[in-house]
């Protein structure tokens, strides 16, 4: 279930959008790098679906659209300079290869060519565990880059944004925004009811954004959440929790199905009615280092 306060990690972020690893496999094959599909490809639209039991738990459609990978020659998966998995095709089955701190997983997928600069991807996977039964079901369109589609390399980002209380909705800064050193703010002035505008999550590296994901309505544009004056807080969405204030870092634990979760969100900016918080990371890498940013703007109702 997507949550209001989100937290996306880097391999989620690089790894896992257009690539859903729910439909791991072991499988062996003797393909390879078909020449033909080496190059830039483009998510034009994205649909999943998850069943248990036989009823529908979660739906996304075109979560993935704009986004972008490369499929190298000698076989690398990569977006933008980073190389994040493998890659092998037959012409009619294609095999995505990436390696996490839990180990390295393989996800199978059928492919339709619509022509020779547009495919589909797809699986549908069923499985028992724990006395259920599920079902997971994904499909991107690809488009070849610069073939006249469309949606381009820039489509999942927008012109930089001058303000300085956070991005409007759908907008991500194209150049590295740096890491947030917070500013001053009381108790009195957090303490209300707040409606999320907007948010995103990217990744940069060398200044420049690697990739990715804005917030929509299923991340919790929309939701409104109010901070007590006691220490508690509640989300429309109805998960509730605490909050604390310790300088410029606002602390919110929030539960839900008996676990709790605190988040750090750092102050990043502030205006009279309007408050950006952010959470930045540091992800290293052989050749440099990786700043992924989380940024959720609220508004005071």
């Amino acid at each position: 279930m997507k949550e209001l306060l989100k937290t996306t990690s880097l391999l989620l972020l690089l790894l896992v959008s257009g690539f859903t690893l729910s439909s791991c496999s072991d499988d062996d094959n003797e393909a390879g790098p078909l020449p033909e599909l080496v190059g830039t490809w483009v998510c034009t639209d994205s649909y999943e679906a998850s069943y248990e039991d036989g009823q529908k738990i979660d739906e996304y459609t075109d979560e993935d659209q704009g986004r972008s990978f490369t499929l190298n020659a000698n076989g690398t998966l990569s977006m933008g300079n980073y190389t994040v998995g493998s890659w092998s095709s037959d012409g009619g089955t294609m095999w995505i290869t990436v390696t996490d701190e839990d180990g390295t997983w393989t996800t199978t997928y059928s492919m339709r060519k619509h022509s020779a600069d547009s495919y589909t991807l797809s699986y549908d996977i069923s499985y028992n565990e724990d006395g259920s039964s599920y079902r997971e079901v994904y499909s991107m369109t690809l488009q070849r880059q610069g073939t006249g589609s469309d949606t381009d390399d820039d489509d999942d980002v927008s012109i930089p944004v001058d303000s300085t209380i956070g991005p409007d909705l759908g907008q991500v800064p194209t150049r590295d925004p740096g890491y947030a050193t917070g500013v001053s703010i009381t108790t009195d002035e957090v303490v209300g009811s707040w409606t999320l505008v907007s948010g995103y999550s990217a990744a940069y590296q060398h200044g420049a954004l690697l990739d990715s994901e804005v917030y929509t309505r299923d991340e919790g544009v929309g939701d409104v959440m109010t901070l007590n004056a006691d220490g508690t807080c509640t989300v429309s969405n109805g998960l509730n929790g605490t909050w604390r204030l310790v300088g410029s870092h606002l602390y919110l634990t929030v539960s839900e199905d008996g676990y709790a979760e605190t988040v750090d969100y750092i102050v990043a900016a502030r205006s009279a009615d309007k408050v950006e918080l952010r959470i930045d990371y540091t992800v290293d890498h052989p050749t440099s280092s990786i700043h992924g940013v989380e940024s959720i703007t609220f508004q005071r109702i």
